[in-house]
């Protein structure tokens, strides 16, 4: 079985999308550059990369988000920016 190596906010993130109603799917064990999260909220589906403090992207991640022809990829790097852009997506479908 391969490591995967998460974020320390890896866990709380996904309690907390969830929490908020989110479906969550746990992708960290996808491969080196596919994003942590796919979130769905309100019928759009996004692609999470979790990163903490300043942690940069590594170069595949960057490409990947680069080359993906989807929505943006979203980089979040805290609980709380999680549940504020959680909330700021939510709003916008609703409005």
């Amino acid at each position: 079985m391969r490591y995967t190596k998460r974020d320390s906010i890896h866990s709380a993130v996904v309690g907390a999308f969830r929490d908020m109603g989110l479906s969550v799917y746990d992708a960290a064990h996808a491969g080196r550059d596919f994003p942590d999260l796919v979130v769905g909220c309100n019928g759009i589906t996004y692609l999470v990369e979790l990163k903490t403090g300043k942690a940069p992207q590594t170069e595949g991640q960057a490409a990947f988000a680069k080359a993906w022809r989807g929505s943006p990829v979203v980089v979040l790097r805290s609980v709380k920016d999680c549940v504020d852009w959680a909330c700021k997506i939510r709003r916008a479908r609703a409005a």
